[in-house]
């Protein structure tokens, strides 16, 4: 039996790529900092799920700090 990986919820590429766009950060520069390729980005930003193990390093992709996450989840929480 393979172990299930944990992936983000759907709400947070679309907050990430709100984020982007206001610091003004080009998808490009997300994707080098990530080692990925460009359209990868918009993937995940488009609500693609990707690993949470990968989360704190896509955070600091993005400028994003765990507490700013850790607020923006408790919004979503119902």
């Amino acid at each position: 039996m393979t172990a299930m990986k944990q992936t983000t919820e759907s709400w947070v590429g679309p907050w990430l790529r709100s984020v982007r766009i206001s610091k003004r950060i080009m998808p490009s520069v997300v994707a080098a900092k990530l080692g990925i390729h460009s359209s990868n980005v918009i993937r995940r930003e488009c609500g693609q799920a990707f690993s949470a193990d990968a989360l704190p390093a896509v955070l600091a992709a993005y400028g994003v700090t765990p507490a700013v996450f850790a607020a923006k989840l408790k919004e979503q929480s119902p």
